[in-house]
């Protein structure tokens, strides 16, 4: 539910005074002279607007009538001959929508990139950080997306944005940021120089998803018709059904319009924040102890523990009980195999090499408490909720994604004549990602039979107990992207008007992307 609550200059009070006419009765009669011509009121100046920019506070409810999304000029709709969808900030306010995930649904032909082509667990590029931003597919294509017409490398979100514009197709050549599906840009909100405006809202639920998210947006005329500043800044703080699960955004961005004269405007925007959130694991626990277990909790730790002896093969007790293997082959060379684990819980870091393995039923060597052999070829997930809750995020709260980004964009139009326009855009982004992940056939629910920590080490504390087993890649991701840009616009009108109207432009480009 999303409450906006309208902040306006209160307007002011008018009080008038009506006094009576009395005229003197030596003047009854007399002529009263014609009152002087009252001069015609000033014209207002016109205000040309750069046809390098799309203001979106021009849109009406949830029409939009022009778009650069055509060919970076401000175009009309109805002129471009594009396929481009345009969602307003009335069409997103009315269905809190925050974020490109939420309206990919009312888009034509988008879907979320998922990495569906890939069977591997750990190949969908949103949760192993090797993606930036989220992917979407137009028409099952990738596409690209877009800050400002800028190539983007940070996370979207609604709350700096003032409508979303979605270019199907292999049409936005210019400046070089479109794939070949087609385009989804941000338009950034602008200040105004007309009036203060103000917005605040406060979005809560409950159910699948528990939301909380503060967003604020204010603009302030500092001196009217030349200098405006305009701020938003959000606070989320969502949580889902499953255990560990939070989407943890701050971010603020600012904005000021400066035009000193009708020709020349100057616009400066900057962002800053931070979005924190689990990766919930698109996977299940598999089992790797269900076997181990059931002897255990019918006989007891004793019989289902053993002194790791680096033993290249478990014996036929062991395996009786569920303990099927070791954790790799002991050496004393150097360098040579070493696994080391690290236990949260009390900050012990050991050699697991040579230490046992437990395993379930997928072994005919194993066998039940009641004798019964198991079975090769099964592959077991736990599906007994007093194990392992449904609502478990088996990655568990270790599985994160943490993204730092700050970016800013300055801007300047000049109408040097009637009919030519310049435009000098400068966008440098930055990122910081941390994703650490789980990889490959994980994570296991596994048992400890080892008595020991490790081949001749301490006694082990934790003997007996379940804990969940997992490989992990710590996922770092860093770029850069700064690009200059220089647009030059004419507009041509011929004396005849049989030929029409028509708008040459020249545009210069030159950008660095750095990804490590």
């Amino acid at each position: 539910m999303k409450t906006p609550l309208a902040c306006r200059r209160p307007a002011p009070i008018t009080i008038r005074v009506l006094l009576p006419l009395v005229s003197a009765c030596a003047l009854f009669g007399q002529a009263v002279p014609p009152p002087p011509a009252t001069p015609p009121p000033d014209e207002p100046a016109v205000v040309e607007l750069s046809p390098f920019t799309v203001n979106a506070a021009a849109d009406k409810g949830y029409r939009a009538e022009n778009t650069l999304a055509g060919s970076r000029l401000n175009s009309s709709l109805r002129d471009t001959p594009s396929s481009i969808s345009v969602f307003t900030e009335k069409f997103l306010q009315d269905l809190g929508i925050n974020q490109i995930e939420d309206f990919v649904g009312y888009t034509v032909g988008s879907t979320l990139a998922v990495q569906d082509t890939n069977a591997a667990p750990n190949a969908n590029a949103a949760i192993n950080g090797q993606g930036l931003v989220r992917g979407v597919d137009i028409r099952g294509i990738g596409s690209s997306l877009g800050l400002d017409y800028f190539k983007s490398i940070t996370p979207n979100d609604g709350y700096r944005i003032g409508r979303y514009d979605e270019s199907r197709g292999p049409n936005g050549i210019l400046f070089g940021i479109s794939s070949a599906g087609g385009l989804i840009n941000q338009s950034s909100i602008l200040a105004t120089t007309s009036r203060d405006s103000g917005k605040v809202s406060y979005e809560f639920g409950s159910g699948a998803v528990a939301a909380k998210r503060w967003e604020i947006r204010a603009n302030q005329v500092v001196v009217p018709k030349k200098l405006a500043v305009a701020v938003s800044a959000v606070d989320q703080q969502n949580t889902g059904w499953r255990k560990p699960d939070y989407q943890d955004k701050r971010r603020l961005f600012g904005t000021l319009t400066f035009t000193p004269n009708d020709r020349v405007t100057l616009r400066v925007a900057g962002e800053r924040g931070n979005e924190f959130g689990s990766r919930v694991a698109p996977y299940p626990l598999f089992d790797g102890s269900l076997a181990w277990l059931d002897n255990r909790n019918a006989k007891g730790v004793a019989a289902v523990s053993f002194a790791p002896t680096n033993a290249a093969t478990a014996t036929p007790a062991q395996l009786a009980v569920g303990v099927v293997a070791r954790n790799q082959a002991l050496t004393t060379a150097v360098p040579g195999i070493r696994r080391f684990v690290y236990i949260e819980n009390d900050g012990t870091l050991f050699n697991s090499t040579g230490t046992l393995l437990t395993g379930s039923y997928e072994n005919p060597a194993v066998r039940s408490p009641s004798g019964q052999p198991g079975q090769s070829g099964v592959t077991l997930a736990i599906n007994d909720p007093s194990y392992v809750p449904h609502e478990l995020n088996s990655g568990g709260p270790g599985m994160y994604r943490s993204q730092n980004l700050n970016n800013y964009t300055v801007s300047l139009d000049w109408r040097i004549t009637k009919r030519l326009n310049l435009n000098f855009s400068h966008n440098s982004q930055h990122t910081d990602l941390e994703s650490p992940v789980i990889t490959g056939a994980s994570p296991m629910l596994s048992g400890d039979a080892n008595t020991l920590q490790g081949v001749g080490g301490p006694a082990n504390p934790y003997v007996g107990r379940l804990y969940i087993d997992a490989t992990w890649i710590s996922g770092l991701h860093s770029a850069n992207y700064r690009e200059s840009r220089v647009s030059l616009a004419y507009d041509l009108e011929p004396k005849w008007k049989w030929l029409g109207t028509h708008r040459i432009a020249s545009m210069f480009s030159r950008s660095k992307d750095v990804d490590n």
